[in-house]
């Protein structure tokens, strides 16, 4: 019983350290921001962030949503995606001057790069500043 145990547990590791980094890295592609973990999660990231201000009530928001979880997907491990709604953070809103949403912030190494106001007209164009972004292009 104990040798199959000691195998269990080789197999275990085995299959962590041959894992991709960035399949460790981050296993959740979009965080929920908050007052409490922006600093975490958005200033202190060492990956580009993408943070998303919305609101459950807004049309476009819901329009723009799945673009973005979309880019998460598609940069995962390479890109931390941060969906923060106003209406439960209004401390990050008005740090961040929010007037008007959809409001997309881009981050590098806590810094503010680039300010995306509303959504896209398309999703290609939005992927391409994402794909520009994450390349370094945007830095």
């Amino acid at each position: 019983m104990k040798n199959i145990l000691s195998l269990a547990i080789l197999a275990l590791w085995a299959a962590v350290l041959s894992a991709p980094a960035s399949a460790l890295a981050d296993p959740k592609p979009v965080v929920v921001g908050t007052d409490a973990n922006f600093k975490k999660q958005v200033l202190g990231s060492k990956v580009p962030v993408l943070v998303d201000f919305w609101a459950p009530w807004c049309g476009p928001c819901r329009y723009y949503g799945p673009m973005v979880e979309r880019a998460a997907e598609r940069h995962k491990g390479k890109l931390r995606v941060v969906k923060v709604n106003i209406d439960e953070n209004e401390g990050l809103a008005q740090r961040y001057s929010v007037q008007s949403i959809p409001l997309t912030l881009l981050f590098h190494k806590g810094k503010l790069i680039k300010k995306i106001v509303g959504a896209p007209r398309s999703e290609e164009g939005f992927q391409s500043v994402v794909d520009e972004f994450v390349k370094g292009d945007l830095q």
